[in-house]
């Protein structure tokens, strides 16, 4: 892969983490009306954050072993298919049921999304091209804790 090629798949790879990493951050900020919007209470509506942690950390080991079988770059395809899917449907949720449906499909896509892209990442880049492109994706993710 030429460096123009990898660099665009680096791009892609650390968009799809930025935006499975911001949505919990979205959420959290946006809570109070959330809870407002669906008439539901603190406790109730921190299960919007709380399913798509559960729902991110059952499927990654899942995903990963799906990714190894069945290949890397078709399986996180899909997975940003399924968390565009997921965000679409948060968006459209008429009631708090289905909004916790659609953030736990969010969240197969998310936890997707995560596991799969640092294995891209060090597939596709040489060894001692590595921190140039790694430097970027650690001040992403310190930059969304």
């Amino acid at each position: 892969m030429g460096k123009k090629n990898t660099t665009f798949a680096m791009i892609i790879l650390i968009i799809g983490v930025f935006m499975s990493a911001l949505d919990n951050g979205i959420i959290a900020s946006a809570l109070s009306t959330i809870n407002y919007s669906f008439k539901v209470s603190e406790v109730q509506g921190t299960w919007g954050i709380t399913g798509y942690t559960l729902g991110m950390a059952i499927t990654t080991p899942i995903i990963g072993k799906l990714a190894d079988k069945f290949g890397r770059r078709k399986l996180f395809l899909i997975e940003i298919g399924i968390f565009a899917l997921g965000s679409l449907l948060v968006a459209l949720s008429p009631s708090f049921s289905l909004f916790l449906a659609a953030r736990l499909i969010q969240s197969v896509g998310g936890g997707g999304i995560f596991i799969i892209a640092p294995v891209m990442f060090y597939r596709h880049t040489l060894r001692r091209s590595r921190a140039g492109y790694w430097a970027p994706w650690e001040q992403l993710m310190g930059l969304l804790q």
